[in-house]
């Protein structure tokens, strides 16, 4: 892929060229240059994986002071968020060059000097924030590794790590500190070159629907071609929309873990802020670093926001085409187009978080709050544990001769050899009764993921109709009498398969009905519970572990159900979407007014409930937490 070939490859060359430089994006150049390869591994294990392993092994040693250790796990943060990201980019690889070059293809390319023109405008705010992104990181990475040099008193790096060797001494020390300072600002190129070049690429969906808008309005009485001018710019659409779907695929995770990240930096951030003497070197380096976080966050919010707004558009620039004196089969199609385009695309974190300028704002609020709380919490005396919690995983040994359940027996167990059985039966009875909860739980997910399986199935038979009526010989155009049958023939296959779907719906609804209630309302009792525990157990100790990991269990155990039920909602979300994309264009009218009727059908997705009455979804999920909490607070408020 050369510059010269690609206007794509030109606008976004500034974030290629960081990925290049981080070993990150072989260009064809370099694609089969043996020497970038070996500079790619040198960069991503010696230089990344080598540093971050280093930070990691100083884990064991780390204050459990949040004041001291908040640089260091604030650091530490950054570079596993990196880590993360550019394994999955280069596992998603072959999914970023598929969409380069989808947006190289005809459809995307600007015909006109007008369109190449709107191109330009849109990349130009990308090219802004580009350079705003880069400048505020390599400023605040330059204050970070130059400090320790100019206020420091004896020979510190940068950041806290371990290494298997002193490096007080020279030139120990001088090597480790360059090994910190190139390990750190490539760790900066991936982080910059991932967010601009996702950025970049929202920015280009966004660029094409303001492109499909323009062409849209271009309809005049002029026009003769009314199918053709439909045609064209409903696979133009039907093009965005298989990008918006990989750009989704692309992002979700890792955006979803970045706005978590970035809510994690900026609370550690504002906290490390109000602890360091206003004025000081120190304190403009944490402003600015604060500053970068926001721009990195708001990168993904105000192009995904972008997008949104831009497809928005669409329904619009249909009804205000110049439509009227066309032929009736097109203002049908028009309404049909309508129809669909009124929906925007949106660019999802983990699915379920849309990547919007409100998004931007509640996470910034949310944040200041939780800085607000780690504040107030900072104040106590039993914040120095706060961290522990949250870091040592270590198992507990315990060595009191006493049952691990309270129960009641009938003899004394205190002396052997009754005690090793009575304490062997507790330990089999628990692990039995743990093998029949995780067995039902898990067997009650795999019929959701079936049904969401076949959910996609028949969006991919949708999707793929044209091929289904190729294979079986039957004409698009043009098709009358008994080819209709045959269109039938297929249409009703495809409605006898969704109706074996609601059916197999039923029954699990049937089936769930009642325990999975019994499960959310034993959750939030549970957390409750345990919560409380949890803040009257003594941390000196570590007996707070097993809670935690109790804590941890229960939740996962209702984020199963939530989230493979919500997966059910999501996928079968998408027939009637997949309806509208099938080869509908040219087959007879009779399959146009079914395959309507089905899209009607189909618009209110399967949904499985909680005593017919709860939705399992991620929004059922975050509900339950969040009055599970309030519920804990108002039992901790009445026992004080």
């Amino acid at each position: 892929m050369t510059s010269s070939e690609n206007d794509m490859y030109q606008f976004l060359l500034n974030d290629i060229l960081l990925l290049e430089y981080s070993g990150l994006w072989a260009t064809e150049e370099y694609s089969k240059n043996d020497a970038y390869h070996i500079y790619s591994i040198f960069v991503l294990i010696f230089l990344i994986f080598l540093d971050v392993l280093c930070m990691v092994l100083r884990l064991q040693n780390v204050s459990v002071d949040l004041e001291t250790s908040s640089p260091y796990f604030t650091i530490l943060a950054i570079k596993l968020m990196g880590c993360v990201k550019l394994i999955m980019f280069k596992k998603n690889k072959g999914l970023v060059c598929a969409v380069i070059k989808s947006l190289n293809s005809n459809s995307f390319r600007g015909k006109t000097k007008r369109e190449r023109k709107m191109t330009e405008t849109s990349f130009y705010s990308h090219k802004i924030a580009f350079r705003t992104f880069f400048t505020g990181c390599y400023i605040s990475c330059s204050l970070f590794v130059i400090l320790p040099l100019l206020m420091a008193e004896g020979k510190i790096l940068p950041f806290d790590a371990w290494y298997p060797y002193s490096y007080e001494y020279t030139p120990w020390y001088i090597i480790t500190y360059v090994h910190q300072v190139l390990a750190t600002f490539i760790m900066t190129n991936c982080h910059i070159g991932i967010d601009t070049f996702s950025a970049g690429l929202m920015t280009a969906v966004s660029c094409q629907c303001e492109i499909l808008v323009d062409r849209m309005m271009s309809l005049d009485e002029k026009t003769t071609d009314f199918d053709g001018f439909f045609r064209r710019n409903a696979q133009h659409h039907g093009e965005i929309l298989i990008l918006a779907k990989r750009l989704n695929k692309l992002f979700s995770f890792y955006a979803f873990a970045q706005m978590s990240l970035c809510v994690l930096l900026f609370c550690t951030a504002m906290f490390r802020l109000s602890v360091v003497e206003p004025g000081g070197p120190e304190f403009f380096t944490v402003l600015l670093f604060i500053s970068a976080i926001s721009v990195q966050l708001f990168l993904y919010c105000w192009f995904g926001n972008e997008v949104t707004v831009q497809s928005s558009k669409l329904h619009l620039a249909a009804f205000h085409c110049d439509w009227i004196g066309s032929p009736i089969s097109f203002q049908k199609k028009l309404i049909f187009f309508m129809r669909k385009s009124i929906e925007p695309i949106k660019i999802y974190a983990l699915h379920f978080f849309p990547l919007s300028i409100m998004s931007f704002s509640m996470i910034m609020k949310h944040s200041w709050s939780y800085f607000a709380v780690l504040q107030q919490m900072h104040n106590r005396e039993s914040m120095c544990t706060l961290t522990v919690t949250m870091f040592l995983m270590s198992p507990i040994l315990l060595n009191q001769r006493k049952m691990p359940f309270e129960q009641w027996y009938p003899y004394s167990y205190e002396s052997s050899p009754w005690f090793e059985i009575t304490y062997l039966h507790q330990i089999i009875g628990t692990f039995l009764n743990s093998c029949t909860n995780v067995g039902v739980d898990t067997f009650s997910v795999g019929l959701m993921v079936v049904l969401g399986s076949q959910c996609e199935l028949l969006e991919d038979k949708f999707l793929n109709f044209h091929e289904l009526v190729e294979k079986n010989n039957l004409p698009i155009e043009g098709a009358s009498g008994d080819e209709n049958l045959n269109y039938d023939e297929i249409f009703c296959k495809l409605v006898q398969h969704h109706q074996q779907i609601l059916l197999f719906s039923k029954r699990l609804n049937k089936m769930f009905n009642y325990y999975t209630f019994i499960q959310i309302a034993l959750c939030i009792l549970l957390f409750c519970t345990a919560m409380y525990r949890l803040s009257i157990v003594n941390f000196d100790n570590f007996d707070f572990l097993p809670i935690l990991a109790f804590i941890g269990t229960i939740s996962v155990q209702l984020f199963l159900y939530c989230w493979f039920g919500n997966e059910v909602n999501h996928k079968s979300s998408k027939l009637h979407l997949a309806a509208y994309k099938s080869d509908w264009v040219g087959s007879p009218i009779s399959f146009q007014k079914k395959l309507c009727v089905f899209m009607r059908r189909t618009k209110e997705p399967i949904q499985i409930y909680a005593l017919s009455f709860f939705p399992l979804n991620t929004v059922t999920f975050t509900s339950v937490m969040r009055s599970s909490w309030s519920i804990f607070l108002l039992l901790r408020q009445v026992n004080e």
